[in-house]
C-alpha cells in the first residue's frame, strides 16, 4: 500500500502528508482532508507488522480500541473524527490540533510557576480519567504530546496509541528518547498489564519537567542514576508538590496512587480551575463532580474505585449545561447553553385565550339564532309603516292639504286640483334643446 506524501486515499478524501510517528506496529501521519481542506491526524497499522500474531487479529483490535475510543469526549483529549479501510488497512482519523506543546514552554533554568503547572497537570488528568474510565491507557503521556492551542490557556492531550506492543505479547525494545523519562516501568516489561497508574507515572513525570525544567530519569536507569529530588533543582518548590511527584514516580505500581482523583488529592491546589479562556473570548467555567467506580474491563484495564468525595454543587436552574465526566478532583467542563425565552410561550397561551373567546362567541351566536332570524344580539327592535304606507305602492294615500290662511291664489288651487287628480294633468315636458351642428 502506498503510504507516500501526496497520496490519495477514500477516492481522493485524503491527502497524505509527511510521517508523524511509527512504531513496530502502527504509523501516525499528517493529511488534509480535501473537501474541507483542513489538516487532520491518520493513524493505521503496518502493512507487514513484525509481532507474532495475524494481521486479521491484529486489524481486530484495531478497530475495537478505536471504537471505545471514540466514547471519550472531553475538549482537553484529541478528537476521533471517522474510520475507514483502504486495501484492507484499517484507518483512524483524528483532529489536527495546532498549538504549543509544552517543551517549548519550559527553559532550563526558567520553570513554571507552581501553580500553572498544576493547573496543566489536572487538565491533563481530567482528560486520562475519561479514557480511564473506558478501561483504556493513553501510554505515550509527555510534554511534547501536551499542546496548547493558539490564543487558549489550556492543554490538549494528543497522539494516543491505538496499538501497544504491550497487548499483543511484544515489547518496544526501547523507548524514544522523548518519551524515555516519562515510560513507567513497566513497559519495559512484555509480560506487564497497564493500567491507570502507567498513565500517572507519565503525568507525575510531566509535572516535574514542568517545574525543574529537565527532564526526568528514564525508569530503566533509576537503579544505576537515582532520579534528583524536585526542591533539589528548584528549591521554591512546595514539599506537597515534590510529595506528590515523588509518590506518582513510584517504581512500584502498587504504591503508586491507582486513580488519577488519588494523585490529585496528593496535590495543594483542590479549589476549582478558573474559566478557560478560549481565543474568541469565550470561557468555560469549571466545576468539580465524584468519579463513580469503574468495574474492571475484560483486557485488564482496570481502574479502582475513588475515596469519598464530599457531593458536587448543583447547578444553577437558570443556565442548563452540557456536562463532561472529570475526576473528583479535578475540573468540569460546562459549556453553558444559552438561555429560553419566554416569548413562544406567552404567544401560545394568547393564542389559546383568544381561540376559547373566539369559539365562545360563535357558540353564542348559534345558540341565539335557534329562536329566529338572524342573531338576536345584534338586532334591535323595528317598527315598519304598514304596507300601504310604502313608496311605490299601487294606491297611494293622499292626504288632504290645507292651504295657510291668506295664501289661496289661483296658482296654490290649481296645484291643488292637480293633486286630487294626477292622471287628468299631464307631465310637462322640458323643450328640447337644439345644438347647433359645426361645420369643418
Amino acid at each position: 500500500m502506498n503510504l507516500t506524501a501526496g497520496a490519495p486515499l477514500q477516492n481522493g478524501k485524503y491527502i497524505l502528508g509527511n510521517i508523524l510517528g511509527q512504531s513496530d506496529l502502527g504509523i501516525t501521519l499528517k493529511a488534509t482532508q480535501a473537501y474541507l481542506n483542513q489538516p487532520v491526524v491518520l493513524k493505521t497499522l503496518k502493512p507487514n507488522p513484525k509481532v507474532a500474531i495475524d494481521f486479521a487479529q491484529l486489524k481486530q483490535r484495531f478497530l475495537e480500541e478505536t471504537r471505545r475510543f471514540a466514547h471519550c469526549q472531553h475538549p482537553g483529549l484529541v478528537r476521533l473524527v471517522d474510520v475507514f479501510e483502504e486495501s484492507g488497512v484499517p484507518f483512524a482519523v483524528m483532529d489536527y490540533v495546532a498549538g504549543e506543546p509544552l517543551t517549548d514552554l519550559v527553559q532550563p533554568r526558567r520553570p513554571m510557576s507552581e501553580a500553572q503547572a498544576i493547573q496543566y497537570v489536572r487538565q491533563v488528568g481530567s482528560a486520562l480519567t475519561v479514557l480511564h474510565r473506558q478501561g483504556l491507557v493513553h501510554r505515550d503521556v509527555k510534554p511534547k504530546n501536551l499542546l496548547r492551542p493558539t490564543g487558549a490557556d489550556f492543554v490538549v492531550l494528543v497522539d494516543y496509541r491505538i496499538l501497544h506492543p504491550s497487548m499483543v505479547g511484544t515489547v518496544e525494545p526501547t523507548p524514544s528518547l522523548t518519551n524515555a523519562g516519562y515510560a513507567a516501568p513497566e513497559e519495559y516489561q512484555s509480560s506487564a498489564k497497564l493500567t491507570a497508574a502507567t498513565d500517572i507515572y507519565a503525568l507525575a513525570a510531566v509535572l516535574y519537567f514542568l517545574m525543574t525544567g529537565q527532564h526526568p530519569t528514564a525508569a530503566n536507569l533509576r537503579e544505576q542514576s537515582p532520579l534528583p529530588a524536585p526542591r533539589k533543582l528548584q528549591p521554591d518548590l512546595s514539599q506537597a508538590v515534590e510529595s506528590a511527584i515523588l509518590s506518582g514516580m513510584e517504581m512500584n505500581v502498587q504504591k503508586r496512587p491507582p486513580t488519577i482523583a488519588a494523585f490529585f488529592s496528593l496535590l495543594p491546589d483542590r479549589e476549582p480551575l478558573p474559566p478557560i479562556q478560549l481565543s474568541n473570548g469565550a470561557e468555560k467555567p469549571s466545576a468539580t463532580v465524584p468519579l463513580a467506580p469503574v468495574k474492571p474491563s475484560s483486557n485488564g484495564y482496570s481502574q479502582s474505585p475513588p475515596s469519598p468525595q464530599p457531593p458536587a454543587p448543583q447547578p444553577s436552574t437558570s443556565t442548563q449545561a452540557t456536562r463532561v465526566v472529570t475526576p473528583a478532583s479535578s475540573t468540569l467542563w460546562v459549556q453553558p447553553l444559552p438561555r429560553k425565552s419566554r416569548l413562544p410561550k406567552a404567544l401560545v397561551l394568547t393564542a389559546a385565550i383568544a381561540a376559547a373567546c373566539g369559539l365562545g362567541l360563535g357558540l353564542t351566536l348559534r345558540l341565539s339564532a335557534v329562536s329566529g332570524i338572524g342573531p338576536k344580539i345584534f338586532n334591535t327592535q323595528q317598527t315598519f309603516p304598514p304596507l300601504e304606507d310604502w313608496p311605490g305602492s299601487a294606491e297611494p294615500v293622499v292626504s288632504p292639504s290645507v292651504p295657510p290662511p291668506g295664501n289661496h291664489t289661483p296658482e296654490r288651487n290649481r296645484a291643488a286640483t292637480q293633486s286630487k287628480n294626477p292622471t287628468s294633468s299631464p307631465i310637462p315636458h322640458s323643450p328640447a334643446r337644439t345644438v347647433p351642428r359645426t361645420q369643418h
